[in-house]
């Protein structure tokens, strides 16, 4: 279990990152942090791998204040933790089973363990018979997975992954979304922090966003937007419903915004400037 109560982080610049923060996940749970950059995510994952500790409130997990934990104890809280990143921070020198077994030998696993729990792990993945290859020699994904099987090798209760889908191609992210599914299935918590629109939306999981610091809507099997779709405009054309322009964002040269479903698009005008994009 984990809880934030009344959590607030003022960095030394001077920057609130977060105001009196609560909220609570069970173990077993699957959550995403949604939310704009600078909102607040990052600041959660650094808390909860006790990188800082709050100005005020409390972190709780299995209702130990891992804000008041000693440094030398904060090791043995991070077995318990695994990471995913955006950007996999694999080892460039070593093979994808000693990236894997590297996450063993630093909590002092014996040998015969490592060579045991790697490739079932690696199995796990889809990356068996990737073992003795390079990071440099793996596709996205599969670099993605690596960093997976690492994350989960040592049996954590909690995984945390940040943006694990930032890097990859909408193929190659339903992949990995569906890896971390199955390893929750298991019994061990995730925790997603991502821009990842279409993925959140398919997967109508609990939401918990963060807008200026504050949790802004905390939902369960919730979408990105709150009652809103995606609506495309692409060389003037647009497809979907929508109503007044509400976000936006671009990809690969698309302009994608985001709308109430009460209007049709064409009545909409994202820009604000009385016309399209």
């Amino acid at each position: 279990m984990i809880e934030f109560r009344e959590v607030s982080m003022t960095y030394a610049s001077g920057i609130e990152a977060l105001k009196e923060v609560s909220f609570r996940i069970e173990s077993g749970e699957f959550v995403f942090i949604i939310g704009r950059s600078g909102s607040g995510k990052s600041t959660l994952i650094k808390l909860l791998t006790c990188e800082i500790a709050p100005s005020s409130g409390r972190v709780l997990i299995d209702d130990y204040d891992i804000g008041r934990i000693r440094r030398r104890h904060v090791p043995y809280l991070r077995r318990n933790v695994g990471m995913v990143f955006q950007d996999f921070r694999l080892i460039a020198t070593k093979t994808v089973f000693e990236n894997v077994a590297f996450a063993m030998e630093i909590i002092g696993a014996s040998r015969k363990l490592v060579r045991r729990r790697v490739p079932i792990v690696l199995s796990i993945v889809g990356l068996r018979d990737k073992a003795d290859s390079m990071p440099n020699q793996l596709s996205g994904g599969e670099q993605q997975r690596v960093a997976i099987a690492r994350a989960m090798v040592n049996n954590p209760m909690l995984i945390l992954a940040d943006e694990p889908t930032g890097n990859l191609d909408p193929l190659n992210s339903e992949s990995i979304m569906a890896l971390l599914e199955e390893i929750n299935r298991s019994g061990t918590t995730v925790i997603v922090c991502t821009h990842d629109t279409a993925i959140v939306d398919k997967m109508k999981r609990r939401v918990v966003e963060i807008e200026d610091g504050q949790v802004v809507r905390d939902v369960q099997a919730g979408e990105y937007g709150p009652g809103a779709r995606r609506c495309t405009w692409t060389d003037g054309v647009s497809d979907g419903e929508a109503g007044e322009f509400t976000a936006g964002a671009s990809e690969n040269g698309t302009d994608a915004f985001f709308f109430p479903v009460d209007d049709a698009c064409d009545a909409a005008l994202p820009s604000g400037e009385g016309e399209r994009p």
